[in-house]
């Protein structure tokens, strides 16, 4: 009536039970992570994805300067050719002299504040107090950060 009952198995291997343990908190970290993969795009979501960051949100179509005494200012006018309106483009405008050293910047916004797929709208950037300009380069961004774009001026320029 008061003898001890023996011992089973898993109470005399403690090791044997944290090895147990261990397996099945594995098994589910891999259940989840799995289940997780089903949930993600697809291929085709990815591809198409890619694809649409692939593709320069914006085309420009033309682009000029103006001397002034102290100043330059740059015109030219844009194309969205996103799968979405745009809005709050900037056109930022950066100088550089004739040894390739960066002089200053400026920046505007586009003239119209959002551009429809297909629509285009002009943009001018005034940049004061520069004198020794060797050449510029045209970007744009957006509140989300640069915005691609593709120099279209020499497929558009007609030839008599």
């Amino acid at each position: 009536m008061f003898e001890r009952a023996p011992r089973s198995g898993l109470q005399s291997r403690p090791l044997l039970k944290l090895g147990v343990g261990f397996a099945m908190a594995v098994l589910v970290i891999v259940l989840v992570a799995m289940n997780s993969d089903r949930h993600g795009p697809s291929a085709e979501e990815r591809q198409s994805v890619s694809a649409e960051q692939a593709t320069p949100a914006l085309e420009l179509l033309s682009m000029r300067h103006t001397r002034t005494a102290d100043g330059l200012t740059v015109t030219g006018l844009v194309r969205n050719q996103s799968a979405a309106d745009t809005a709050s483009i900037t056109a930022v405008i950066f100088v550089f002299d004739h040894e390739g050293g960066f002089v200053a910047s400026g920046r505007a916004p586009l003239e119209f504040g959002s551009v429809a797929r297909g629509d285009e709208s002009p943009f001018k950037v005034t940049i004061p107090d520069v004198k020794d300009v060797g050449r510029y380069r045209v970007s744009f961004r957006s509140p989300a950060g640069i915005v691609p774009h593709v120099d279209r001026r020499a497929t558009l320029q007609v030839s008599n």
